[in-house]
């Protein structure tokens, strides 16, 4: 059985975006090239195909982004009868895909969104409970509750609630020097977020080259750090 494809109101973050529609743009002419178009605006998305729960056969989800009015109807009606044409030929996606080259009409576009290979995040180390030396280099958290304005130094020493070390290998000890549940729970969702899913997102960004110390050093100085419940500081051995 051929494929088939129907229209849908789902977000292509929904559906996927396995194939993105363009409508032609301006006509370009050379001396090899009578006439032809060039990649325009977007008109909507192929997304990936479900199974028809009867039949078992291959359905493509298709949203427009384009309204069905006035002159955008007729890129929609274009880009439908391409649409049409090559589900007729074909039986899978696969070779649907195969045959995106040879195009039913020139001034409808069906380009293909490369997948990218995942990221490499294993540099990124990860952080565990260990002992830390309080002399060598190291930063340490402080939890502010509604007694940590206290001129009291016994308060303010007793709002630590951990020393974070880099190691050699680049994976973090945290000596942990709090029993509350709540105080750990907070200082888990810090470390998590500053010593895994950050870097993540640098890999993400392809900007690996940024040293996780050197940013906590940063982040030490910045607003958000000094008006947060979970305060970093950077110790640095005299």
């Amino acid at each position: 059985m051929p494929l088939s494809w129907y229209l849908t109101d789902k977000r292509p973050e929904e559906i996927g975006r396995q194939i993105v529609i363009r409508r032609g743009g301006k006509q370009s002419i050379s001396e090899h090239q009578a006439s032809s178009y060039t990649p325009g605006p977007l008109i909507g998305y192929i997304g990936f195909a479900e199974t028809d729960v009867d039949s078992g056969d291959e359905v493509l989800p298709v949203h427009f982004i384009l309204p069905d009015k006035d002159h955008w109807s007729q890129w929609r009606l274009k880009a439908s009868s391409v649409l049409d044409t090559l589900v007729e030929r074909h039986d899978t996606v696969e070779a649907l895909l195969a045959d995106l080259d040879d195009t039913v009409d020139p001034a409808i576009f069906l380009v293909p969104v490369p997948i990218e290979e995942p990221p490499d995040t294993s540099w990124v180390k990860d952080w565990q409970f260990a002992s830390v030396d309080a002399i060598r280099a190291h930063f340490y958290l402080r939890y502010m509750d509604e007694e940590s304005n206290s001129d009291d130094i016994s308060v303010y020493a007793d709002n630590v609630i951990a020393r974070v070390c880099q190691l050699d290998d680049g994976s973090f000890n945290v000596g942990c020097l709090t029993q509350d549940e709540t105080k750990k729970q907070a200082l888990i969702k810090q470390l998590d977020f500053y010593l895994v899913e950050l870097p993540k997102q640098w890999t993400l960004a392809k900007d690996n080259s940024r040293e996780i110390a050197e940013y906590l050093s940063h982040h030490c100085s910045t607003t958000a750090n000094c008006y947060a419940q979970c305060r970093w500081h950077n110790h640095q051995p005299w």
